[in-house]
């Protein structure tokens, strides 16, 4: 009857959708970004702006790069990769390429990614097909230069025992009281840009991140850190530290900022080219290239 074969075709096109670890992805060959999703989180900067600071939210989630068109089918994803640690609440960001949500309830972002590393290198974890890379989201600051430097003081006064602990090769770095000549604490900073334009008065200025989180960091060593007058370096090619940060960009032209601090080198991607956070998915190749050595 039609009504058998109306059915038949709805079964053959509910098993062609893509699926992970179970969970359905949204779109087949691209994502329909027009559809609005009620259950995304609209107005983040008000959220920001309603927290306790008044400018920046801690342990928020994660930042993740996608491929083009892909940001719904990447969010049902990350859902998956994240639902033993928290419950995962999609932002509306703009832009294309990455996806912003806040994970409810997790006690520790950076400890949820290094599972999910390991997870995929033992073979436990189905390696993800749309989330390329997880930025562990620290503190999300308003795009403001106070902003900035209140949300990484208060992830670095929050990180302190993790950041600062003494290991084994790490010499005098870790703690204690250093020593007269305790060895340097090396840091890097990475920023994807590294500037920004901040708005105030009617007027416009550029603000390096780079630079400004680097004072930042030595100030606050020089003032709270693991010894009183500890020397900081900046290492680019071994660091013990990096700050990671990225903009987020909402709507009404606006952007946020998300900020990561961490020592652990599961997380990291060290290169020449600079430093990110480690990849969970090598990204899709691009057709035309795969063809032009054939």
């Amino acid at each position: 009857t039609e009504e058998e074969r109306e059915a038949k075709r709805a079964k053959v096109g509910d098993e062609a959708k893509p699926t992970y670890n179970g969970v359905e992805a949204a779109g087949s060959d691209e994502d329909d970004l027009g559809d609005p999703l009620p259950r995304f989180e609209y107005a983040i900067e008000r959220l920001v702006l309603s927290s306790a600071s008044g400018k920046f939210l801690t342990n928020f989630g994660f930042l993740a790069s996608c491929p083009f068109r892909r940001e719904k089918s990447a969010n049902v994803e990350a859902e998956a990769l994240t639902s033993g640690a928290g419950t995962a609440r999609p932002v509306k960001i703009t832009g294309a390429g990455k996806i912003l949500f806040q994970l409810l309830g997790a006690a520790d972002l950076s400890a949820t990614l290094e599972r999910l590393v390991d997870g995929i290198h033992s073979g436990e974890v189905e390696p993800p097909k749309f989330c390329l890379r997880f930025f562990p989201v620290q503190a999300l600051c308003l795009c403001e230069e106070e902003a900035v430097e209140a949300g990484l003081l208060e992830v670095l006064r929050a990180e302190s025992a993790r950041l600062f602990r003494k290991g084994k090769g790490d010499g005098d770095e870790g703690g204690g009281s250093g020593g007269e000549n305790p060895n340097p604490i090396t840091f890097a900073v990475a920023s994807k840009p590294r500037t920004v334009t901040l708005r105030c008065d009617q007027a416009s200025k550029e603000l390096d991140l780079v630079k400004k989180l680097a004072n930042v960091f030595e100030e606050y060593i020089e003032r709270e850190g693991p010894a009183p007058g500890h020397k900081v370096a900046v290492n680019l090619k071994d660091p013990q530290i990096v700050i990671l940060c990225e903009t987020v960009s909402i709507a009404d032209n606006k952007r946020l900022l998300a900020l990561c601090v961490t020592r652990n080198r599961k997380l990291l991607q060290i290169r020449s080219k600079g430093i990110s956070v480690c990849a969970l998915a090598k990204p899709p190749q691009n057709p035309k290239k795969k063809n032009e050595g054939k």
